[in-house]
């Protein structure tokens, strides 16, 4: 697994921003001729005169809108780039907009490499400087077998078999975490719910999960039961008999 977290720099940086700028300057040109469009028809909607007055209303009000717009759009260019992507052996996921997706490995192209960070889809940027986990030029090796792969009759989506461990174990507490983050609109962050759960093996250690909401509510304080492990992270907690 390799994991990248912080606000980009450099190079990585100034290709996130003048992507931003170009996107920023095609919304500008969409949201002016709607403010354009909005003043024309409000004018024919409301039978407003032909005189000075209403035409400069009219005109300043149109100029004062497609301004703001444009101050929003370049705040938000100017706006640090934050990163936080995580990639396993069969997908990468990725905040945007404050929301969590996913992309599977089967969909990474193009890919570009520049020095020092690696830009996949147009839109996803691999910063060396904020890998937090994983080999960086064990990624750039993983990225480019799969590439390399989508141009045969058999695409190799996973490098490696998954590797799946089972232990017997109890469940010993279970706890909710509330994280706030940015939502839909970035000045009020929404809280969103952790669920977490502590289970002791049978060789008495204690080790904490993060569960999905339907799994943490599956299971109580006190069971005892079959904890799989797929890659080193909870896949499922039971009797084992629906487990294969």
């Amino acid at each position: 697994m390799w994991a990248f977290k912080g606000y980009y720099t450099g190079e990585a940086k100034e290709f996130i921003q003048n992507r931003k700028k170009k996107e920023a300057k095609a919304w500008s040109l969409v949201y002016s001729l709607i403010m354009v469009f909005t003043v024309a028809i409000l004018a024919v909607v409301f039978n407003i005169e032909d005189t000075v007055t209403d035409t400069v209303l009219s005109v300043s009000g149109g100029a004062l809108g497609i301004a703001l717009i444009n101050l929003i759009l370049f705040i938000s260019c100017r706006r640090a780039p934050k990163n936080e992507i995580e990639i396993t052996n069969d997908g990468i996921q990725y905040m945007e907009e404050g929301f969590t997706r996913s992309l599977a490995l089967y969909k990474i192209e193009p890919i570009e490499y520049h020095e020092g960070f690696i830009v996949v889809c147009e839109k996803i940027v691999l910063q060396k400087e904020l890998l937090v986990e994983g080999d960086w030029e064990e990624l750039k090796s993983l990225l480019k077998k799969v590439e390399e792969s989508l141009e045969t009759d058999a695409p190799m989506y996973q490098i490696e078999e998954s590797e799946t461990q089972f232990f017997e174990a109890t469940v010993q507490e279970k706890r909710i975490y509330e994280k706030f983050e940015q939502g839909v609109s970035r000045v009020t962050p929404i809280g969103v719910f952790h669920f977490f759960a502590t289970f002791q093996l049978e060789n008495g250690e204690t080790v904490e999960y993060e569960l999905e909401r339907e799994s943490y509510e599956k299971i109580t304080e006190g069971q005892t039961g079959t904890l799989v492990l797929v890659n080193g992270n909870f896949f499922d907690f039971g009797d084992g008999e629906e487990i294969e």
